[in-house]
């Protein structure tokens, strides 16, 4: 790490797409919305390549929760995410945090796959069946309770207030605050805020971006562990369902998602739990949406972002989707 750490300094300070120095060649990686993502290839024969990534420095834990999921994920036998090797707080000529671990070799899907492709999509849920597996009692490391992900619907309900709190007054995109603020009151209304029986917290992925899936050879392995930690893995199962890249998604799959990963985790109540948060989720994205129309994005200034006229869109989907559910 003594040369790699300046090479990677020197790639970020020269905002150059390809370094060569230190006894490293660095090549910036496209496709992050938060991180900024080197793939290092040494100099010196018969070594891997490595992954550095910088996490953004913004009280989140990224870089923290990234090295410590993965690690505790391999030293629990499960080979669904990159080898940890090194984390760091701060460098000097880093603008934040860094997380190195060894190079996953495949291709990023980019985006979801279509429903008719079972094979891949066994994958996926195999995949994440073994993150789910993992649970406190069974992690040799300390993790942290995941960022956003919820143990119950009254805990994802506030998450989701204290998002809308930060939106400013008067009209964003297609819709007037005061209509968001109908939306999360009703669902707050029509939803149950706790469960009925206790749910075991497991390891969640808290970001299941089609993006962070690479695949090799008929095999799922996750990057970006930014988020994770420990909730309801119903969640990560709701975010199959939600998220943008998969809101084209029948419904018809949807339910087998919800279905085929209960039987997986052999949790009878987890399609139950997983429609809750989904519905919630809807909310969510509207709100996600109109937060970044009104530019509340906290970013690197170089990673890719979306214009405008995507987040309109979908704000007004996500609208369109959830304000049915509720009576709006």
């Amino acid at each position: 790490m003594q040369r790699l750490l300046p090479a990677a300094a020197s790639s970020y300070q020269k905002n150059a797409a390809d370094y060569q120095g230190e006894g490293w060649r660095l090549t910036r990686v496209s496709g992050g919305a938060n991180g900024i993502v080197f793939r290092a290839q040494s100099e010196a024969p018969g070594q891997r390549d490595l992954a550095v990534k910088i996490t953004l420095p913004d009280g989140r834990h990224r870089s923290e929760r990234e090295y410590a999921a993965t690690l505790a994920l391999r030293l629990a036998g499960y080979d669904v995410c990159p080898h940890p090797i090194y984390h760091r707080e701060s460098f000097p000529g880093l603008p934040g945090p860094v997380v190195i671990s060894q190079w996953l070799e495949g291709g990023r899907l980019e985006t979801s796959p279509p429903p008719e492709d079972m094979q891949t999509w066994i994958a996926i849920l195999s995949a994440l069946g073994e993150v789910h597996s993992l649970t406190p009692e069974r992690s040799h490391v300390h993790l942290r309770p995941a960022f956003f992900a919820s143990r119950e619907p009254g805990n994802l309900m506030a998450r989701i207030q204290e998002r809308l709190n930060k939106l400013p007054g008067g009209i964003i995109g297609g819709l007037r605050r005061e209509q968001i603020e109908r939306l999360l009151q009703a669902a707050c209304q029509r939803l149950p805020q706790f469960w009925n029986a206790p749910v075991d917290e497991r390891l969640v992925l808290d970001d299941v971006n089609p993006k962070n899936m690479i695949l090799n050879k008929g095999i799922i392995r996750f990057v970006d562990w930014e988020y994770s930690g420990w909730a309801d893995p119903a969640f990560d199962i709701a975010g199959l369902c939600t998220q943008p890249a998969y809101f084209d998604l029948p419904e018809s799959h949807r339910d087998w998602i919800k279905t085929e990963h209960s039987l997986i985790l052999d949790d009878k109540t987890l399609p139950q739990r997983t429609t809750i948060y989904e519905q919630l989720m809807l909310v969510f994205w509207v709100i996600r949406m109109s937060q970044s129309l009104a530019v509340l994005d906290e970013r690197f200034e170089s990673v890719n972002r979306f214009d405008s006229a995507y987040h309109e869109s979908f704000q007004m989907r996500y609208w369109e989707r959830a304000a049915p559910l509720f009576g709006i």
